[in-house]
């Protein structure tokens, strides 16, 4: 399951992680942020991710020129030299 570190103020994404429960991304968040529970939990919030903002993340990353630019030259590597860097 994906879930998101929100901040509590705004409810605006901060991080987010793939996690077995939300316990266990509750304290993966926690640790990374070295805070105690309690101030933690006054400033942030953690979330599973629904399949609409999953959706949207994809469509934003696809729709982002560094992104298209990245993709068409792997794609140009691995029609040229039957690599990308991302193989490497």
């Amino acid at each position: 399951m994906n879930y998101v570190l929100r901040l509590r103020t705004n409810n605006s994404r901060v991080f987010a992680t793939n996690a077995d429960s939300l316990e266990s991304a509750t304290e993966f968040f926690r640790q990374g942020k070295q805070m105690d529970e309690e101030t933690f939990n006054q400033l942030y919030i953690v979330t599973e991710y629904t399949d609409r903002e999953l959706d949207k993340i994809r469509q934003d990353e696809l729709d982002d020129p560094l992104y298209r630019r990245r993709l068409a030259e792997r794609q140009k590597n691995k029609a040229l030299y039957g690599w990308s860097r991302r193989d490497k």
